[in-house]
């Protein structure tokens, strides 16, 4: 399967919501929950001390790698095809193209 979601605003909670908490995505699709991984997910979400977010972040991924609901085959980076007319073109990693600074050369 092929599944994919966009990190919009660049916080570990959007991504790890949509693949912890069941209510989001049902895990991938994949039905897999686990108990610790649920409350951390809503406790990084909750807390505000930037160090003590890292340490849930980190523990959920520990959790994750261990349990391995997917098996992640490969990642498709982005690819970006253009020419030497096309200036200031830049794929932010959000995914959202900003065109206010592209121009094409004639």
């Amino acid at each position: 399967m092929f599944n994919y979601w966009t990190n919009d605003i660049i916080d570990p909670d959007e991504l790890v919501a949509y693949v912890i908490l069941p209510e989001s995505s049902d895990a991938y699709q994949t039905g897999w929950s686990n108990a610790e991984a649920v409350q951390l997910a809503k406790d990084g979400a909750a807390e505000l001390d930037p160090e003590k977010r890292k340490a849930i972040y980190f523990r959920i991924q520990e959790i994750y790698a261990a349990e391995q609901p997917m098996l992640y085959l490969y990642h498709k980076p982005y690819v970006d095809v253009t020419t030497l007319k096309v200036h200031n073109f830049f794929q932010p990693p959000t995914a959202q193209w900003i065109w206010k600074k592209t121009w094409l050369e004639a």
